[in-house]
């Protein structure tokens, strides 16, 4: 562990209600009620520098049921097997730029699995203060995890940054339209008149580039997206990020 931080956030929590406001309540004969209600708790992260993994970090909140959070990064863990092994790379943020032996590191990624996280949840809990006791245990409470979000990227290096560039541009320029009706506009340099001659409302444009942001395409369906980018200008990524969404988590198993 490298470093610890709280801070307060929303989240889901317990409360317990006692009073004449429950149909059960009498005098003499207190009925307390418990539901899940909108809190602002305390949340703590801790931050790892993991041998397996590199940085990686769990946050815990303090309110019951002590919803607990782990992130971790699949090229980090990639990246640390191809060193252990002696295989030299150039770094590139969330990816290789380059490799000794491309097949072997295909291969590393190609194992990574759930084991491996499992692995780094166990030790990272074992350093982790826990809200959970002794009894607690015996009695068969504990965390079961399951996959919020689930990001699987690709990344395409060029051999000349120059053809990244360009790829990208003309592929901007070619998916304009593949945007929704509803998330799609015209670029407009006039005033909208309706038909009570009224001026309509807001501002009618569409920003496909702005200086000093690199441009990006964007699909999105439910709770799925994907986004294609040049990285730091000689690679194409390709993201798909997956949320499970509220109430339908992927078991971890």
């Amino acid at each position: 562990m490298v470093l610890v931080g709280k801070a307060q956030e929303r989240t889901s929590s317990w409360r317990g209600y006692v009073g004449p406001s429950h149909a059960s309540h009498r005098p003499g004969h207190p009925h307390i009620s418990w539901r899940r209600v909108s809190s602002f708790p305390d949340h703590w992260y801790f931050y790892f520098a993991d041998a397996q993994w590199g940085p990686a970090f769990i946050k815990l909140c303090s309110y019951a049921p002590y919803a607990l959070w782990g992130c971790a990064n699949g090229y980090e863990w990639a990246k640390a097997q191809l060193a252990k092994a002696g295989v030299g790379f150039q770094p590139l943020d969330n990816g290789l730029r380059s490799v000794e032996g491309p097949a072997l590191a295909w291969r590393t990624c190609a194992r990574l699995g759930l084991g491996h996280l499992h692995s780094l949840l166990g030790r990272m809990m074992g350093v982790v203060p826990s809200p959970l006791t002794i009894d607690d245990r015996r009695a068969g409470l504990d965390w079961s995890f399951s996959i919020a979000q689930l990001e699987v990227s690709d990344t395409a290096v060029f051999d000349q940054s120059r053809r990244a560039r360009a790829w990208s541009e003309a592929a901007i320029g070619a998916h304009l339209d593949l945007g929704r009706p509803e998330r799609a506009s015209l670029v407009v340099n006039r005033t909208i008149v309706n038909r009570g001659k009224r001026k309509t409302p807001g501002r009618f444009a569409t920003e496909v580039i702005t200086p000093d942001v690199a441009p990006e395409l964007q699909f999105h369906y439910k709770s799925s997206k994907a986004k294609a980018y040049l990285k730091e200008g000689k690679a194409l990524r390709v993201e798909t990020t997956r949320s499970s969404g509220p109430g339908r988590p992927f078991p971890l198993r």
